[in-house]
């Protein structure tokens, strides 16, 4: 049956258990779940990138009135980050114990709650983000830069988190090219709109910074859309069912595993406040430098993600050695990835930093410690 299925993939020979890489097998399961993950990030940080490059035409002000602006927003989105987690544990521990009628109940109950807290409140932070943003910066022209970015960025939460939900969904039933379609229709909407409303071009004016911010809006939107579209054709029923009787489940993981990304966030953006004090250049400099250790830890937050779906499966497959041997075998060939992919950025920092940093003393702040 089903369940026998899924327990035969996770267990692993004698040999397979003591070597210190995986075999091959494992290697190529791992990354055929991974992979298309890591691509689909790679995206969401290209855009990012892309963001950075064409805003640092604009002046140190603007980059760091976006990079602040950002963070604010992931500070915001980490409460329902958790939601990402919550919907691949229990959804692949699902797929583990054989379960195919209603599978996407975990999904439709995450995204309930995201529609009604979410829009709840970002009312207010869209209201109030002039004064927000005046609390990280002490610079009035960071603040008038970024006021109205930071606002479309909170306007775009409810987009942000649902997408989060429908990631979570995919990765779970080992589907993450679904996830890939969609991330990838955003990045074409998304750098031709944020180049256009940036700069303008014939009758659209030039929006300057807030121009990136309405394009990622626009995006978002068309994302959550197109996951509605292929969820009606992939997932039978998923938005009709009991959505109360799944509320402990969710909760139950969404809560812990958002608090700790909210911790993590939390501490990025204090970063933010503490480096405002040195000077604008200096969190200019943080911003870029932030967006690319995005850019070196793709390995571990995709192949994350494929090891808590195997993870998962094998838990529903009551396979508990082999969840916990998922686990390591993740953890290993992740940090190797990372090495590899951080060398450059040691030996060229320069070289990369100039793509994104025109000004000499953004410059000089971000070589050592992009090293």
């Amino acid at each position: 049956d089903a369940r026998q299925f899924a327990r035969g993939r996770t267990r692993m020979t004698d040999q397979e258990h003591h070597r210190f890489f995986p075999g091959w097998e494992r290697t190529r399961r791992i990354f055929r779940i991974g992979l298309p993950i890591m691509a689909g990030m790679s995206t969401y940080v290209f855009l990012e990138l892309v963001d950075m490059l064409f805003v640092g035409w604009l002046g140190t002000t603007a980059l760091a009135a976006v990079g602040i602006s950002v963070f604010l927003t992931f500070l915001y989105l980490a409460m329902f980050g958790g939601v990402t987690i919550a919907v691949q544990a229990a959804t692949s521990r699902l797929v583990g114990e054989g379960h195919t009628e209603d599978v996407g109940r975990f999904l439709r109950t995450s995204l309930a709650i995201v529609m009604v807290a979410a829009p709840v409140t970002s009312v207010p932070l869209v209201w109030f983000a002039p004064e927000i943003l005046g609390l990280m910066s002490d610079d009035a022209e960071v603040v008038a830069t970024g006021q109205d970015y930071l606002r479309w960025l909170f306007a775009s939460a409810t987009f942000f988190a649902m997408g989060s939900a429908f990631m979570g969904f995919w990765n779970g039933t080992e589907r993450p090219g679904l996830y890939l379609r969609v991330v990838l229709l955003e990045a074409v909407l998304n750098v031709p709109l944020n180049y256009v409303l940036m700069f303008g071009f014939g009758p659209i004016p030039a929006f300057g910074v807030t121009g990136a911010g309405m394009g990622t809006c626009t995006a978002a939107i068309a994302g959550v859309i197109y996951h509605l579209v292929l969820a009606s054709k992939h997932v039978d029923g998923f938005a009709v069912g009991a959505v109360r009787v799944h509320l402990p489940v969710v909760l139950r993981l969404m809560i812990p595993a958002g608090f700790q990304q909210f911790l993590d966030s939390l501490a990025l953006t204090t970063m933010f406040r503490i480096v405002a004090y040195i000077g604008t250049a200096e969190v200019a400099a943080y911003s870029v430098l932030v967006n690319l250790v995005g850019a070196v830890g793709l390995p571990a937050w995709g192949l994350g993600m494929a090891g808590a779906t195997l993870v998962g499966t094998a838990m529903g497959a009551r396979d508990l050695d082999g969840a916990n041997r998922w686990a390591w075998d993740v953890v290993k060939i992740g940090t190797l990835a990372m090495v590899v992919l951080g060398i450059p950025f040691w030996l060229f920092p320069e070289l990369i930093l100039s793509i994104f940093i025109h000004e000499p003393d953004a410059m000089a702040a971000a070589i050592l410690p992009c090293q």
